[in-house]
């Protein structure tokens, strides 16, 4: 039954976001939910269970962290141009009939079913009486941190890049050694998320969560990206010169 309680609020909370959105006639709001969707049944499945001990509340502290550098990258964007998102126009603009319908089933709902799937192996740790931390737990952290410097140094470098450099790719620091570092350190959060949860009862069966975050940036958000750029010049040179994902010294080209 919890599972039932928890996928009820994050619909009710998918509602409330989609009737805004529709107020507001900006489909791009569903970003909000992206943010807010995980941390919130974090939170709720949390207090739904009355034992506590330290994975669960360190967990909900990075499971929080995650979500604040998302509300913060999309507020700085927000900030900057409040219109809609290019990506939302150029999709909404093939659909035949009634937009809003499209955009509640193709935008909120597909957001919302995702978002259940990959927040379940957090879910199982919340619902979970399971031991103190342990050794796989440290590894847990530690690949968190990593993950979660990667995404934060990623979008100060690229931010400031951006402020300094409009119009070019940035290619220092991190982006020096990856074109997509923060997507590597979304990968390294979610499989932490995925080494917590191990040291629940089948916490294993979980591992299409950190599976499916990969899939999507691998399938869709990378590729959007590159092809993006196939027509720029200076992208196709730190194509060359950059490894798309892992990060790498040893490919610089003379």
């Amino acid at each position: 039954m919890p599972y039932l309680y928890l996928a009820l609020i994050s619909f009710v909370f998918l509602l409330i976001l989609f009737w805004f959105a529709k107020e507001a006639n900006k489909a791009s709001l569903v970003d909000v939910y992206w943010t807010m969707g995980v941390p919130l049944l974090g939170l709720s499945a949390y207090f739904m269970e009355p034992l506590q001990n330290s994975r669960k509340t360190l967990l909900l502290f990075f499971v929080l962290l995650w979500a604040f550098r998302l509300l913060a990258l999309l507020v700085h964007r927000m900030t900057l141009d409040y219109s809609e998102n290019p990506h939302y126009v150029k999709v909404m603009a093939h659909w035949k009939g009634k937009l809003w319908t499209h955009v509640f089933f193709r935008f909120f709902l597909l957001e919302g079913l995702y978002q259940y799937a990959i927040a379940l192996v957090i879910i199982r740790v919340m619902l979970t009486s399971a031991t103190s931390l342990g050794a796989i737990d440290g590894i847990a952290i530690a690949l968190f941190v990593t993950g979660f410097i990667f995404e934060i140094f990623a979008d100060l470098q690229l931010i400031y890049f951006k402020r300094q450099n409009p119009g070019r790719i940035c290619n220092i620091g991190l982006w020096s050694i990856s074109r997509h570092p923060n997507y590597f350190g979304e990968c390294l959060v979610w499989l932490s998320f995925y080494l917590f949860a191990l040291s629940t009862p089948l916490g294993w069966a979980y591992f299409f969560s950190p599976l499916l975050v990969a899939f999507r940036l691998f399938i869709f958000h990378i590729p959007e990206i590159e092809r993006h750029h196939k027509d720029d010049p200076e992208y196709q040179v730190y194509k060359k010169e950059t490894h798309l994902f892992f990060p790498l010294w040893h490919r610089k080209l003379k």
